[in-house]
């Protein structure tokens, strides 16, 4: 009859479907039982800040006015300590785009719409290019800080500035703002085929709403999945209860919450469950979650609700919760947070 008829050869592609389909059951079912775990508290380190930054790494650091002395926390040993920046204000790190890589230093704002960079391990600062505002500086790592939206190239979109911090060396480059700022000569990243035309894409999403790092791509999946893909290996898949957001990647921790962004809960339904910062750890798949604390803010919809964005260090989450905001017109611009904390 057909015995001698060779096998049907099954499509890579439905092979590669299969195995994610029965990594996702599992996987689903395993975070699902993780989530429900009861959530932990986070402690109010903060309570009436107007800026907040964070480097990923070691450091996060607040600013109550835009006069009064920056505060540095050094997670590494619980060490706090103040630097005065005259006619400089730390910037908010919401405004910024994604952080990536450490170094201790931050951006500030200065008189006459000048940017600085403030090496928290020195206490010294550095003023960055202006001319005219054609720069806007937006990341910044040990060794460099980048304009990850540099429009000096003409009729080239994918372009960047970067400003070495050591030299003084100014250059741009036509490529996607995905490099490394804290390695000489701030080489692109290193992104294996399987991810990249997925993590390029999300890169020119506005905002964009993913993490990476080292080969590990983080987003949101069906409004209540988080995906870790992986370059070789199947992807994880954590369940979460609400919609997950702020994504940061740093040092094989991976943290996001269900909190809501300034803008409120107006663009989409609220969640029945507690809004929580989530932590997971890669290499452990360790898994935690605290409860975000709800709060009243006026002139926000709805007025008590959990509004802010969350980040982190090597071993400390944090979550900057909006604490008083003022009509703008375009919505609503946030004007001081609350500063919560906990140990991974």
């Amino acid at each position: 009859m057909n015995e001698n008829r060779p096998a049907a050869r099954k499509s890579p592609w439905l092979l590669h479907a299969v195995a994610v389909a029965s990594a996702v059951m599992l996987l689903a079912g395993q975070a699902q039982a993780s989530d429900t775990a009861r959530p932990a508290s986070l402690r109010e380190i903060a309570p009436n800040v107007r800026a907040f930054a964070s480097d990923g790494t070691q450091y996060a650091a607040w600013q109550e006015t835009e006069t009064s002395p920056i505060v540095v926390l050094d997670v590494a040993t619980g060490q706090i300590r103040n630097i005065t920046t005259p006619e400089c204000g730390l910037e908010l790190q919401a405004e910024q785009a994604t952080p990536r890589g450490g170094g201790g230093r931050f951006f500030l704002a200065c008189d006459h719409e000048q940017e600085d960079v403030l090496n928290l391990q020195t206490g010294q600062t550095q003023p960055l290019p202006h001319e005219l505002s054609r720069y806007s500086w937006d990341r910044v790592g040990a060794l460099y800080a980048e304009d990850s939206n540099y429009r000096g190239c003409a009729h080239l979109n994918d372009c960047i500035a970067l400003y070495e911090l050591a030299t003084g060396t100014l250059s741009e480059r036509h490529t996607v703002p995905l490099v490394d700022l804290n390695r000489p000569g701030a080489p692109s990243l290193t992104i294996c085929p399987a991810l990249r035309h997925r993590v390029l894409t999300a890169e020119h999403e506005a905002p964009p709403d993913f993490a990476y790092e080292n080969g590990l791509y983080a987003h949101p999946v069906k409004h209540t999945y988080v995906e870790i893909d992986r370059c070789k290996r199947p992807p994880i898949l954590l369940a979460t209860r609400g919609e997950p957001r702020d994504f940061s990647l740093n040092n094989g921790l991976l943290t996001w919450d269900t909190g809501y962004p300034t803008r409120g809960i107006l663009e989409e339904d609220e969640s029945r469950f507690p809004s929580v910062l989530s932590a997971y750890q890669l290499a452990t798949g360790k898994r935690r979650n605290w409860r975000l604390p709800p709060r009243l803010v006026p002139y926000a919809e709805p007025t008590r609700s959990t509004l802010g964005y969350s980040t982190h260090t090597a071993n400390t989450v944090f979550w900057i919760a909006d604490r008083s905001v003022r009509p703008n017109v375009i919505g609503f611009e946030v004007e001081t947070f609350a500063v919560y904390s906990a140990k991974f």
